[in-house]
């Protein structure tokens, strides 16, 4: 579910140039959840506001900072039901965790206490963003390399997001494309739990994650989970009571052994 249009939002401008979108609460907090919005439902959300997907959720986790982010690469872009977090001149999963680092920093939260969660593309995006800064993502069947992804979504990303093609953009970017070749790109493997099952389409590239995250000298201390559940199937999400408790588990573990509660 998204926002009622009329719910203010913060606009941040980048050090890239790049805007990003977001709703924020819960100001008194040592942790904090970043929600990445998913694809929009064709014919069901008013395009000409952004997109704040699972608000709804936000006071599921009282005593963490919410954030929700909105893709900026679907503002003022009426086809696309998603961009994937993609631009062919800016890096928007940097410009996002630039955005996530200041509001933590703010609020005196380590990054290591932030949480990424996301569904399909904003799992995506949660995985991506969690290697930016060094914290943790929850993602419901995401993708792992969109060019795998259907062919209708690609063209539509390639003719009015990112006026080119993915190939292209992989060639010169393979980061913006491909969990794998972000977490190489910055250097670290994010802590990450997948919830997924086996007849979701982006199923053997989540395994193939998990594989070449577990073969890799970047890995070291973190956690790498991929969880199969029979509590849904093919590319659907789990309950709200489930979801919401993987993050909350999230938030624990990152917690400083010392610290109470």
């Amino acid at each position: 579910m998204t926002t009622q249009p009329h719910l203010p939002y913060t606009t941040r401008s980048t050090s890239s140039g790049l805007d990003i979108d977001y709703l924020s609460m819960n100001d008194e907090a040592d942790g904090m959840v970043v929600l990445m919005s998913n694809a929009l439902v064709p014919g069901r959300e008013d395009r000409r506001f952004p997109a704040f997907h699972r608000w709804s959720w936000a006071s599921s986790w009282a005593g963490s900072h919410v954030l929700s982010v909105a893709d900026p690469g679907l503002r003022d872009n009426p086809v696309p039901d998603g961009a994937w977090y993609l631009d062919a001149q800016h890096d928007t999963i940097h410009a996002i965790a630039e955005t996530v680092a200041a509001e933590a920093e703010q609020r005196g939260i380590p990054l290591d206490r932030v949480v990424y969660y996301g569904s399909s593309l904003g799992g995506f995006g949660a995985l991506c963003a969690a290697a930016v800064t060094h914290s943790h993502a929850v993602v419901e069947v995401p993708q792992i390399d969109f060019q795998r992804w259907f062919p209708g979504a690609i063209k539509k990303v390639e003719e009015h997001v990112i006026h080119g093609s993915i190939a292209q953009l992989r060639a010169a970017h393979p980061e913006r494309v491909d969990v794998w070749e972000r977490f190489r790109h910055e250097g670290h493997i994010p802590s990450f739990t997948i919830l997924t099952n086996e007849h979701d389409k982006s199923f053997e590239d989540q395994l193939g994650l998990i594989s070449s995250v577990r073969d890799h000298a970047l890995y070291r201390k973190t956690r790498a989970e991929l969880v199969i559940t029979a509590a849904t199937t093919g590319h659907q999400v789990l309950p709200k009571e489930f979801a919401t408790r993987v993050v909350q588990e999230a938030l624990h573990w990152s917690r400083p052994v010392d610290a109470p509660g």
